[in-house]
């Protein structure tokens, strides 16, 4: 029987704190779920979740949206116009890779 599969988009490339805890819960749940992870570019994270059993996904962000940061100070009415225009489009890109993976649940 197929396991389920499950997909996180990730907001970035590299390892953080929030990235370890992922991986950790991807080794530790291999083998019940199929884990897919969707991610801006390449970058640690890749690798390391490769070896954890994480088919991974390379989807780059438009650059308005990575430009309002994850974390940052809060960006102007501008940047927030400009990375609202960029999301139609993107969220098509996330749509059509959802569509091919077929998962049973969808995390961001």
């Amino acid at each position: 029987m197929a396991l389920p599969r499950l997909v996180v988009l990730c907001a970035i490339s590299e390892l953080g704190g929030a990235e370890i805890s992922l991986l950790e819960l991807v080794a530790a749940l291999r083998g019940r779920y199929e884990f897919h992870l969707i991610v801006p570019g390449e970058g640690g994270f890749r690798e390391r979740a490769e070896e954890a059993g994480a088919t991974v996904w390379i989807l780059p962000w438009p650059g308005t949206l990575a430009a309002t940061g994850e974390t940052s100070a809060q960006p102007g009415a501008g940047r927030l116009l400009r990375a609202a225009v960029s999301l139609k489009p993107f969220t098509r890109r996330v749509a059509t890779v959802l569509s091919e993976i077929q998962p049973a649940a969808f995390f961001h």
